[in-house]
């Protein structure tokens, strides 16, 4: 027993250094492209989404004939908002398309950035230098992150646009009394939208989900609402606006869209369907929302240049702010092996928030310098980073799911999903090539339509969830 403890103590020295070594699997993958964004992420909605209806709230309506009050549903959702990389260099993220559009543009701007605050080529913190021009040659303790605005962030609104499909409507008639009308359709659509109501005609007609034609409205909407918000990135990224094909080929989703919607439909009262089936999402496709390129001068210097005001978990070494999982390791005496207790291996500390990281593992580093961007973009204070700071009034933190490079990759003795809250239990897969990229799922709350003046919320005691909850 106390040979088994001494070689115990001797793992536990050696555990961020040793841990998994001869399980960690290893890839060689270039790029991703705009298709298998998409797809990763509508093939992961079903795990990631985690519906609920959280309670009741309390509307009262006005009308010529007095004023009526009325209950609607609370309900709470995530929502894939943000596509967030981290790569070796600039020109280089995991994203090809992006690359090809920005890669030369965004090089040319940081390296002018670097040249301004130091006067020559050479990266502002750390020692590291570089033989030719600035970024071509980077220590593989750096790494860079870029966080965008999720290209499929608008798969949620193209399924919402309609609302939920009830079988009728409250309608109130010539006396002023309130009846229930059966709907034309299945969903009372027509009226809303004569693209949806034909889609919907069509499907009906041939006895469940048609083909991908009957989707065409989806991506029209996407196309004509990316096209008028973001024109010069859609229009560089060309004849690839073509995959949201991905969508409308995709049954399965469509599918899981028309089952929630009826399994909440049936919770309204009296066959009375909500605006909406999702929450407004508050974020824009494409957007850059954080580039450390240009966050070069705190990106690159480190402490105590960046993030003096979290000095107290910087210089605290029992500081809790950590990016880690909880592993069980192995010890192999003889033919013999022992499963170790359950402890924290810790990958790296959120703070300082800096592209370097000490770490044997790239894939590890990878993912505590993308769980540092993200905080950077979500801080909630006044701050000298230069990241343009997302909408959050109505959302908060919902999960994070591998994209690239391997789908369904999960830590070791954690739950398989697509999903986790705890980004490093993702996945430990390791790219030779230095990219990897995940979505960042904000969850919102919301009720699902707001017919007049809004008195107040009755939460329930536990929320009635219709998907499985994201696991840690």
């Amino acid at each position: 027993m106390r040979k088994i403890l001494s070689y115990y103590v001797i793992g536990m020295g050696l555990l961020n250094q040793s841990l998994y070594a001869e399980d960690m699997p290893t890839v060689k993958v270039n790029k991703m492209n705009i298709s298998q964004v998409f797809t990763e992420t509508i093939n992961s909605v079903p795990d990631c989404i985690e519906y609920c209806v959280d309670g009741i709230s309390l509307y009262a309506i006005i009308t010529p004939f007095g004023v009526d009050f009325e209950w609607v549903l609370n309900i709470s959702h995530n929502s894939p908002d943000f596509l967030v990389m981290s790569h070796d260099n600039i020109s280089d993220t995991p994203w090809q398309e992006f690359d090809r559009v920005f890669g030369s543009s965004y090089t040319s701007i940081t390296e002018d950035i670097i040249k301004g605050i130091t006067g020559i080529n050479v990266e502002a913190g750390g020692g590291r230098g570089y033989y030719k021009k600035w970024g071509q040659h980077q220590s593989v303790s750096f790494k860079e992150s870029t966080i965008l605005g999720h290209p499929a962030s608008l798969v949620l609104k193209m399924f919402n646009s309609g609302g939920v499909k009830p079988k009728g409507k409250m309608v109130r008639s010539s006396s002023g009394n309130k009846e229930f009308v059966p709907c034309k359709t299945n969903g009372c659509l027509e009226e809303e939208n004569s693209s949806l109501g034909n889609s919907i005609r069509q499907e009906n007609k041939l006895g469940g989900i048609s083909d991908a034609s009957t989707y065409d409205w989806l991506k029209h909407f996407y196309q004509g609402y990316a096209m008028n918000t973001t024109p010069t990135i859609v229009n560089g990224f060309g004849g690839n606006m073509n995959n949201m094909n991905e969508i409308a080929n995709n049954n399965n989703l469509s599918h899981f869209m028309q089952k929630l919607g009826n399994a909440v439909s049936n919770m309204e009262h009296s066959g009375g369907a909500g605006n909406r089936l999702f929450c407004p999402i508050s974020v824009t496709p494409f957007m850059p929302y954080y580039l450390s390129g240009l966050d070069a001068l705190e990106w690159r210097s480190g402490y105590p240049t960046s993030d003096v005001r979290y000095s107290d978990e910087i210089l605290n070494p029992l500081s809790t702010k950590t990016i880690g999982t909880k592993v069980q390791d192995r010890l192999q005496l003889g033919n013999l092996q022992y499963n170790l207790p359950m402890i924290n291996e810790i990958w790296g500390k959120l703070y300082p928030r800096e592209g370097t990281l000490e770490h044997q593992w790239d894939s590890k580093r990878a993912t505590v310098i993308a769980a540092r961007a993200v905080d950077i973009m979500r801080e909630d204070t006044i701050s000298t980073r230069i990241r343009y700071q997302p909408d959050k009034s109505n959302n908060g933190f919902g999960g994070w799911g591998k994209v690239f490079p391997v789908s369904g990759d999960t830590t070791p003795g954690q739950k398989v999903s697509s999903c986790h809250k705890n980004i490093a239990n993702t996945g430990m897969t390791n790219n030779e090539t230095g990219g990897y990229s995940w979505t960042y799922w904000r969850r919102y709350n919301c009720d699902m339509r707001e017919p007049g003046v809004y008195i107040t919320t009755v939460k329930f005691p536990q929320p009635i969830c219709f998907t499985s909850k994201v696991p840690e």
